[in-house]
């Protein structure tokens, strides 16, 4: 059993004395549990449903440019025009590169 739901399990069970149970406790231990068990699903619908597009259109402006090297003896682009380029490969419908002027 995880140790935040066993922590919560214990403060909902304990017996009433002089200090009263406290609600804020165990809201913060149910949120923290929920947003938890959350990002798994996030993650997923992301990369299945929307084709892993949103974490690769933002990889690919992270890219450095120079790491790629270029053993062919044509000019390339410049430097902004490159990585307009090289982001514009894996989703042109979604970004323009406006940005990157």
């Amino acid at each position: 059993m995880n140790n935040t739901v066993s922590a919560r399990a214990e403060e909902w069970r304990r017996p009433p004395g002089r200090r009263a149970k406290d609600p804020a406790v165990l809201r913060y231990m149910f949120c923290s549990m929920v947003q938890r068990a959350l990002v798994a699903p996030v993650v997923w619908v992301a990369v299945t449903l929307l084709d892993g597009k949103c974490f690769l259109c933002a990889f690919c402006t992270a890219v450095p440019v120079a790491a790629l090297g270029n053993s062919s003896l044509a000019p390339s682009p410049p430097g902004p025009e490159l990585a307009r380029l090289l982001a514009r490969v894996p989703c042109p419908d979604i970004y323009d590169g406006d940005w990157l002027l």
